[in-house]
C-alpha cells in the first residue's frame, strides 16, 4: 500500500531583495524557511533566485514567478540531510498605494530534485513592498 500524503500548515520565514528590470521583469534573491513537520527533519532551506513576469504596468499588477534555489533539507526516509536543487513556479499581484509601497500576495509550489525530490510544498505569503 502508498503511504499517504498529509498537508500540515506551518508559517515559515521568507525574505527577498529585488530590482525591476523593466516595467514588465523583475529579479529577486530569495532565502526561504519552512520549519519541520511530520516527516521533514530540520526544516527546508532554500536560498535562490527568481523572475517575475509583471502582465500588467498600472496600480494593480499580477505576475508569474519562475526561480530556481539550492535546496537543504532532511526529505522523509534520509538518514542526513541532503543539498540539491529546487524550482519554484507560482501566482501572485502587488497592489501599490503610492508611487513606492505596495502590497500584495502570492502562492507558489516549491519542489525539490535529486536528493531532494522527496520534498515539496506550496507557500502563500502575504507582501509589502517597498520600491525605490
Amino acid at each position: 500500500m502508498a503511504p499517504s500524503q498529509s498537508w500540515v500548515a506551518n508559517a515559515d520565514v521568507q525574505l527577498a531583495l529585488g530590482w525591476r528590470q523593466s516595467e514588465r521583469l523583475a529579479l529577486e534573491v530569495e532565502f526561504e524557511w519552512v520549519p519541520s513537520h511530520d516527516s521533514i527533519g530540520n526544516g527546508s532551506w532554500l536560498l535562490g533566485a527568481n523572475g517575475k513576469f509583471f502582465l500588467l504596468e498600472g496600480q494593480l499588477q499580477p505576475y508569474i514567478v519562475m526561480g530556481a534555489n539550492g535546496y537543504w533539507a532532511k526529505p522523509p526516509g534520509a538518514f542526513e540531510n541532503e543539498v540539491d536543487w529546487g524550482f519554484r513556479n507560482g501566482l501572485g499581484f502587488d497592489f501599490y498605494l503610492d508611487e513606492n509601497w505596495a502590497v500584495g500576495a502570492e502562492t507558489s509550489f516549491v519542489w525539490g530534485v535529486g536528493k531532494v525530490w522527496r520534498n515539496y510544498f506550496l507557500t502563500t505569503s502575504v507582501t509589502t513592498t517597498y520600491r525605490f
